[in-house]
């Protein structure tokens, strides 16, 4: 197995520190009994693209096709909500939602992908087993 790969943009520190004490906040509140991963402040990242376990040659190919900057202008992000993901059902990922810089996330995702559905958000948690809501 390779190493698992995506495409993302990077949080600075003061946004990690900040959205450190929101998720060890809800991490208090869900308590114990719910069996979580939770997401460490420094691995986390706004995914535009997840590409899976991948071998050296696509990690190579990956690398060479990013090698070239995007035009895209430096911008803010900030959020705004908590959800799960899916929608209904057991949750499997607590998320907080973006508010600024929906747009330019979207548009650097349509790059990488095209015109697909896309919900950017900072993974908190990935549940296991089921959880009620």
């Amino acid at each position: 197995m390779g190493k698992r790969l995506f495409i993302a943009v990077d949080i600075d520190e003061a946004t990690r520190v900040q959205v450190g004490r929101i998720s060890s906040g809800l991490r208090e509140a869900i308590g114990t009994h719910t069996k979580a991963s939770w997401v460490r402040p420094e691995r986390m990242h706004l995914t535009l693209q997840f590409c899976g376990n991948a071998d050296a040659a696509l990690e190579e190919r990956l690398r060479a096709a990013l090698a070239h900057p995007i035009p895209q202008a430096a911008f803010d992000v900030s959020f705004d909500r908590v959800g799960f993901f899916p929608e209904r059902g057991s949750p499997r990922v607590l998320w907080l939602g973006v508010a600024a810089g929906l747009e330019q996330l979207r548009s650097l995702h349509a790059v990488f992908v095209g015109p697909e559905s896309f919900t950017p958000h900072l993974t908190l948690a990935r549940f296991r087993g089921r959880v009620s809501r």
